[in-house]
């Protein structure tokens, strides 16, 4: 089902695949070149879009793959997403209830949508789902570093997934302190997986932190694009026209251009100019510390503007439907379908939260902390739907569990490795 869902959509929709919003395309056809990770319009280096997926889009571009190449391994990467779900919920404890967590991915509007789409959201959910189904795998030094891995090939995806690291660490050094015996000493060799995974993490970050270091003058781990879409949502122009007009407003086009160009304007004037007309080796760099810098004054000054900032950034996110906008092309009727595909979605979702933190959060941990992570960051990073397509198998798990009675989880079965 899955995959005929995905083809019916690739086969409709498949001229959606020519647009490259984000220039994710155009940088993929400089790697596939061999001249790396280059701003296509400037040809300095860049690290303004996380890398994973380019370099993905570079290998289908360097064996002569082309739209359809992307949508059909967009199609495969949606059904290992399902398959990744059904396994999870199946260890969670979900048993025939796997399928319907299963169902809900499939048939999910987001990442059906996304299939058709030159961007991060089809990878960032398998990914997401893979690191999930590793969580629940016996520990093992081996699992260890692939989980070491898998998170960092996450990260150089979609930033936002360290978030969901630090969480996890967290909860990590809870459990571990708990399960120390202090009168015995530091003895309980507790350190040694947390280790593989850290060596796995820098084995894939390592070389882009390397990279970005020589190239950029900076050793950037993540994107400089952190500063812009924090800088979005905490100005002046989006407080006045979002912020204070009536809940669910989308910002006009008009109101957001006009910001772009004061923005400009504004890096214009530093010596030496950092504006897009004038960029020079490490702009990149100098720019996204600039729009941090400004983003974070304006959150100190007025905190209670950024804070309903943040409520209308999380309106976004946890929307039902997509926003309409001025040159939306979605009709009334299908926004109203999404609406009812998701309302009882996101309330199970709630109830299925409830349900295994109060009696399996111990099993259940990694989708929960998967879902606070990334609405932890879009409270103050800028959002839309598309930003919880990486949560859609948390989601269609915890939307199960609020109606399925939990069995045993299998995570805890002896395994061959």
């Amino acid at each position: 089902m899955a995959l005929a869902l995905r083809l019916g959509v690739l086969w409709k929709y498949s001229s959606h695949l020519q647009d490259d919003h984000d220039n994710y395309r155009r940088i993929a056809q400089e790697v596939a070149l061999w001249k790396g990770c280059v701003d296509p319009d400037t040809a300095q280096p860049t690290a303004y879009r996380p890398p994973l997926y380019p370099w993905l889009l570079a290998i289908i571009i360097y064996c002569g793959g082309h739209d359809v190449a992307i949508g059909i391994v967009h199609a495969l990467l949606g059904v290992a997403t399902v398959a990744l779900a059904m396994d999870v919920g199946r260890r969670l404890g979900l048993g025939r209830g796997s399928f319907i967590a299963g169902a809900l991915v499939a048939v999910d509007p987001l990442l059906l949508y996304q299939t058709v789409q030159v961007m991060t959201e089809t990878t960032a959910a398998f990914l997401a789902g893979l690191c999930l189904w590793l969580f629940l795998r016996p520990a093992t030094t081996v699992n260890g570093l692939a989980i070491g891995l898998v998170f960092g090939a996450a990260c150089l995806c979609r930033p936002t997934f360290w978030a969901f690291g630090a969480l996890a660490t967290a909860c990590w050094l809870v459990v571990h302190i708990r399960s120390i015996d202090w009168l015995e000493g530091f003895s309980d060799g507790g350190l040694r997986p947390a280790v593989v995974v850290v060596a796995g993490v820098l084995t894939v970050i390592g070389p882009w932190m390397m990279r970005n270091s020589k190239l950029l003058r900076s050793p950037v781990i993540t994107t400089t694009h952190g500063g812009y879409t924090l800088l979005l949502p905490h100005n002046d122009f989006y407080t006045r026209d979002v912020v204070q007009k009536p809940w669910g407003t989308v910002w006009p086009s008009a109101s957001f251009d006009e910001w772009t160009v004061s923005v400009e304007g504004q890096l214009a004037t530093i010596n030496p100019p950092l504006d897009r007309a004038h960029l020079w080796s490490g702009a990149e760099v100098a720019r996204d510390d600039w729009m941090n810098r400004q983003a974070l004054r304006y959150i100190r000054n007025d905190p209670r503007t950024a804070l309903r900032s943040g409520l209308t950034l999380l309106g976004r996110m946890w929307s039902i439907a997509p926003a309409t906008t001025g040159d939306a092309s979605r009709s009334t009727a299908l926004r109203v379908a999404i609406g009812v595909f998701y309302v009882p979605v996101l309330v199970a979702m709630l109830v299925g939260m409830f349900r295994v933190a109060t009696k399996s959060w111990k099993t259940w941990w990694p989708p929960l902390v998967l879902i606070l992570g990334f609405t932890c960051v879009h409270a103050l990073y800028w959002a839309d739907m598309r930003m919880r397509a990486p949560l859609v198998p948390a989601i269609a798990l915890l939307a199960t569990a609020s109606c399925i009675t939990l069995k045993r989880s299998s995570k805890g079965r002896p395994r061959s490795n």
